[in-house]
């Protein structure tokens, strides 16, 4: 993977950085980090693993249903990319992962969280992990083709023909991207998602993210997919305008649903609120 210019990127996300509260107090270890997730799993009975693709390797964790049509994998949001606004994070892996938190609430009967690139894996370990990964290049074609890797085991392991993705915030692109290099995605779901990322970039005054694409640039085939695009009305990170953009790009025909939310930002209230809202819009088969 080629590395990022230095000098545009960091300057690029600074004001994101801002936004993402990143100047925290020092991170969690990440077996601190992992330890928590471990006690969240076990309470659904759900079992951890780490899937290797070609490129990357991934932490997953997955319902306790064996066969199943249909497999639903919630994909987690960027993380701790910057360690404070002018340092980039050594390890992405986040510190509240609303995603594993959602999918653990979700009634399906086969599901599975599948954490991003070089989160919970320790990067100073794992393949390929040079801070692009998780900047610059956090939506490039490497980083899908990986993820697609990785759908495809989590499909042999239930004896699924079909995925239902579901993308919080940034997560929400590497759904719609990888759907759209795929046959077999039933619905695209998102959170709070990032899904016209040169729209974003623009909207804040940022660089592009060079070497990463653009889920609104394949409006063609993802303009055929159902989706359901959950909007919060104060959300600063992700304004609703920027998914409402995403919407009229593929057209006036595409079988989309834009649920809007007053009071919700980027992180309230989706996890209290998802065993609820889930089911109203997205009734089980």
């Amino acid at each position: 993977m080629n590395k990022m210019s230095v000098a545009s990127s960091i300057f690029c996300l600074i004001a994101l950085c801002s936004l993402l509260g990143c100047t925290n107090p020092p991170p969690p270890s990440l077996e601190r980090l992992n330890t928590q997730n471990l006690k969240l799993l076990e309470q659904r009975q759900w079992q951890a693993q780490t899937i290797y693709t070609s490129n990357f390797d991934f932490w997953s964790a997955s319902s306790p249903t064996l066969n199943a049509q249909t497999v639903v994998v919630y994909l987690e949001g960027d993380g701790h990319a910057w360690l404070n606004s002018r340092t980039p994070s050594p390890d992405p892996t986040p510190y509240d992962p609303i995603a594993l938190k959602l999918a653990l609430q979700d009634p399906a009967p086969a599901v599975t969280y599948l954490g991003r690139v070089c989160q919970y894996t320790n990067p100073t370990i794992s393949r390929n992990c040079d801070p692009s990964a998780w900047l610059s290049h956090r939506y490039s074609q490497a980083v899908i083709s990986s993820t697609n890797e990785a759908l495809d085991q989590i499909k042999r392991k239930f004896n699924a023909k079909y995925l239902v993705l579901v993308g919080y915030s940034g997560g929400a692109a590497i759904a719609a991207l990888s759907a759209s290099q795929r046959q077999d995605v039933r619905q695209i779901i998102t959170v709070a998602g990032n899904l016209d990322t040169a729209t974003w970039v623009n909207y804040h005054r940022l660089s592009p993210l060079a070497g990463s694409l653009n889920p609104a640039d394949y409006s063609e085939k993802l303009g055929q997919l159902p989706q359901i695009h959950f909007l919060g009305e104060a959300d600063e990170v992700v304004p609703p305008s920027l998914t409402q953009n995403y919407a009229m790009k593929l057209g006036a025909s595409a079988p989309i649903k834009l649920v809007s939310l007053p009071s919700y930002n980027h992180q309230c209230c989706w996890v209290d609120a998802w065993p609820t809202l889930l089911p109203k819009y997205r009734p089980l088969d």
